[in-house]
């Protein structure tokens, strides 16, 4: 359920193409001019370092929408995405997700990483925060 509701929040993006696999939205992403090339993918033990990888390569085109179902929620590794520099990183509740996924849509410069969580995944989860990093604020000294 909560895979297939991420999913069609990317598909009502403007521009953007959903992908299969993080393999293919990494070589579309290389290939696409315009237009985020999305990987819609379930938060698990070993997802954040694929996506590291993927991050790493630094397409503008590339999106990432993570989707966590069930606690613990770690926001630890999406927030080393800020690390690489040009990385539009941003956490929400899936139920709610306010302007991050068109923000990362619109983000041309870097790749887009992008957590939406169950809100039943971080009831009670006092150290969760929903947060957007938007590179393009930085550089207009409003971050």
């Amino acid at each position: 359920m909560a895979m297939e509701k991420a999913t069609n929040l990317v598909k009502a993006l403007p521009s953007s193409r959903l992908c299969d696999s993080l393999d293919s939205a990494r070589a579309a992403a290389g290939a696409a001019e315009s237009g985020k090339c999305w990987y819609v993918m379930q938060l698990g033990k070993t997802s954040m370092s694929e996506v590291h990888a993927a991050l790493q390569e630094g397409s503008g085109q590339l999106g990432v929408l993570l989707v966590a179902s069930q606690s613990p929620v770690s926001q630890l590794e999406v927030l080393r995405a800020m690390e690489y520099g040009g990385v539009y990183v941003a956490s929400a509740e899936l139920e709610k997700p306010g302007e991050c996924l068109k923000e990362a849509a619109s983000f041309s410069i870097g790749p887009s990483l992008v957590l939406l969580t169950e809100a039943a995944a971080i009831k009670g989860d006092e150290n969760w925060t929903a947060f957007r990093y938007d590179p393009r604020r930085e550089d207009q000294g409003l971050a």
